[in-house]
């Protein structure tokens, strides 16, 4: 009798503190660049209940995982579609009035709700054309690249100077990817972008301005160059067009021409 009290006391306490513990989970937060980027259309929240023995609970990356399906699964309800994607994700877990103990098989069982909510964001329209149009503008690079390889001399040394565009993202885009696509060709040496970053500090201009071919000859003597290369991007109605050009430093000659629509 004295142990059936003892174990009747125990189950009242451990049934009651499942009864108050919670659990909460916060991930997927909105960071400055995504709020830019995304739309917030709304929304949503929802419920599941989950069953675990001994009391053990879940742990936070299944609870994510979980809340995460369910929230697709409300959203698809109410009729959201396309390129959502959710943020700000919460969930709180409590214990359900369903708590109980097994006396028999002295084996805990634990039943809780679970409510996650989350904001539900959409990818804007300018986004996607902006991650389109820069698939094209890769794919520019790689036919107007490969021209360059076949042209220059191999063993030259080569200083990328600057891509004129409206958009500095655009330009430093193209020169970072250009200048990787002719590292790994393994045929020429390209200059240190720290030379040429300070040089284009001394001589005070941008990379996403015009320079005229004087200054890019006499640039490329400074940087040790054999040749450099200039460019920009031009548009014509809806079509965008990126043109590189490649200088002899010492001729002044002009080696090559690339031009490529997108």
């Amino acid at each position: 009798m004295k142990n059936d009290k003892i174990c009747l006391v125990m189950a009242l306490i451990i049934s009651a503190g499942l009864m108050v513990s919670c659990a909460s989970v916060q991930d997927r937060t909105m960071t400055p660049q995504e709020r830019a980027e995304l739309e917030v259309v709304g929304t949503v929240t929802a419920s599941w209940t989950s069953f675990s023995m001994l009391h053990i609970p879940a742990s936070k990356d299944s609870l994510k995982t979980r809340a995460l399906s369910e929230l697709k699964k409300e959203a698809a309800k109410q009729g959201f579609s396309g390129n959502i994607d959710f943020r700000n994700i919460s969930v709180t877990q409590g214990a359900s009035p369903t708590t109980i103990w097994l006396f028999q098989l002295n084996i805990f069982m634990d039943i809780r709700k679970n409510t996650a909510s989350a904001d539900i964001v959409l990818y804007s329209t300018e986004t996607g054309r902006g991650r389109a149009n820069q698939q094209k503008m890769g794919a520019a690079l790689d036919n107007a690249t490969q021209s360059l390889i076949e042209s220059l001399p191999r063993n030259s040394t080569i200083a990328i100077l600057n891509i004129s565009s409206s958009s500095r993202t655009d330009s430093e885009y193209i020169v970072d990817e250009l200048e990787y696509r002719l590292v790994g060709s393994g045929r020429f040496t390209i200059v240190d972008r720290r030379r040429l970053d300070q040089i284009r500090s001394e001589q005070n201009f941008q990379m996403t301005g015009e320079v005229d071919d004087n200054s890019a000859i006499s640039i490329g003597n400074m940087l040790g160059a054999n040749i450099v290369i200039t460019g920009n991007i031009s548009s014509t109605g809806t079509s965008q067009y990126l043109n590189l050009k490649a200088l002899d430093v010492k001729t002044a000659r002009i080696i090559t021409l690339a031009r490529e629509q997108y």
